[in-house]
């Protein structure tokens, strides 16, 4: 069962895609606040 063993690999991975999609949120978060009103 090596999928359930945690990976350093995995772990780094994961924080550095949580912190991309931390960043990436509030711009889509404002792109769509700025496409509905035109709407």
């Amino acid at each position: 069962m090596d999928s359930l063993q945690p990976k350093p690999l995995g772990m780094r991975f994961g924080a550095l895609h949580s912190g991309m999609t931390a960043r990436a949120v509030p711009v889509i978060a404002s792109s769509l606040t700025r496409e509905l009103p035109r709407r």
